[in-house]
C-alpha cells in the first residue's frame, strides 16, 4: 500500500502495528504525530482490519471479491468527533483507484414516507435540509457489505431536529457488491 493512502503511518509503522497486534501488544506504535495507535479489529479470514490512525480518525480496510473473483481493496477513513463522517475509496491490487460506489446516498434515502405523509410540514423546507448528507461508512463484520449511517440530525438546530428527527430512519443502509457496483441490498 502506498504511504499516501494512510499518510500518518509509514510502511514500517503499519508492519509493526500488525506484528505487535499478533502478540497482543496494543498501543505499541506511534504515528507521525507521535501519538500511539492501535488495531481495533483484525479478521484475517474475512480480510478486514480496523485501526486508529490518530485519536480522532479510524481507518478500515477490507478486501472484497467481485463476481469474477477479482479482488478489490476498499478503504474507509472516518473522522470520529464531533460527528462521525467518512470517505470511502476502492482500489485494484496494484493500488489504481476504481469507482464502485457511484450512488452515494443522500439523507432523503432515510426518509420514512408514512411519517412524512402524516406530518404538517413544508416539503420545500424539508427537501432543502435533506439535500445535505453527513454519512459514516463501516464494513459489516457479519457479511461482505458496507453499512452507511446518516448523521444529518446531528447537524441541525434544536428546533429543526425536533421536526425532522422522527421523519428519518436511524437504521443503516446496507450496500453489497453486485455487477461491479455497490448497491443497496436491504
Amino acid at each position: 500500500m502506498p504511504d499516501k493512502i494512510v499518510p500518518t503511518l509509514s510502511k514500517q509503522q503499519r508492519f509493526e502495528m500488525l506484528e505487535y497486534s499478533k502478540l497482543n501488544r496494543r498501543d505499541s506504535v506511534k504515528n507521525k504525530f507521535n501519538e500511539y495507535l492501535s488495531i481495533q479489529h483484525y479478521d484475517s479470514i474475512n480480510q478486514l482490519i480496523t485501526f486508529n490512525t490518530t485519536k480522532n480518525n479510524l481507518t478500515e480496510i477490507k478486501v472484497f471479491e467481485m463476481e469474477d473473483a477479482t479482488p478489490v481493496v476498499a478503504i474507509i477513513n472516518t473522522v470520529l468527533q464531533p460527528v462521525r463522517l467518512s470517505t470511502i475509496q476502492f482500489y485494484h491490487l496494484n493500488w489504481q483507484p476504481m469507482t464502485l460506489f457511484s450512488d452515494i446516498p443522500t439523507a432523503k434515502q432515510w426518509l420514512i414516507s408514512e411519517n412524512t405523509e402524516n406530518a404538517d410540514i413544508d416539503l420545500d423546507w424539508l427537501n432543502k435540509h435533506l439535500g445535505n448528507s453527513y454519512l459514516s461508512f463501516t464494513f459489516s463484520k457479519e457479511k461482505p457489505a458496507i453499512e452507511v449511517e446518516n448523521h444529518l440530525v446531528d447537524f441541525l438546530s434544536i428546533e429543526d431536529k425536533k421536526i425532522i428527527a422522527n421523519l428519518l430512519s436511524n437504521k443503516p443502509l446496507i450496500y453489497k457488491l453486485s455487477h461491479k457496483q455497490f448497491v443497496i441490498s436491504e
